[in-house]
């Protein structure tokens, strides 16, 4: 389901849940990273769930930096900027948020 399908469908309240959801996930993955918590591992491991469910997001996780060429992860990824990091893990989890979201929505 895409966000305008739950807009669609639920009216503007499936935007307020969405935006719930979604800083609720952002502030959990901040506090996480803020602590010292290396998101290596587990983006690699969404990559890898995400390629085998069709969906390569090497190429462009190469292409913003957080990969090489191999595909290890970069120091980018392990050391950069703990804002942006979390707002990379908070988008590989829309597949996540956008059920949740209906569930909640009114």
């Amino acid at each position: 389901m895409a966000l305008r399908a739950l807009m669609q469908k639920y009216g503007p309240a499936a935007a307020i849940s969405y935006s719930s959801v979604t800083l609720t996930f952002f502030s959990t993955i901040y506090a996480t990273l803020t602590f010292g918590y290396d998101p290596s591992p587990f983006i690699l491991e969404i990559v890898s769930h995400a390629a085998m469910a069709g969906l390569d997001l090497k190429p462009w996780m190469t292409d913003i930096g957080a990969l090489d060429a191999s595909g290890a992860p970069t120091d980018k990824l392990r050391h950069g900027s703990t804002f942006v990091t979390t707002m990379l893990v908070t988008k590989l989890f829309v597949p996540v948020k956008l059920p949740l979201a209906a569930a909640l929505t009114p």
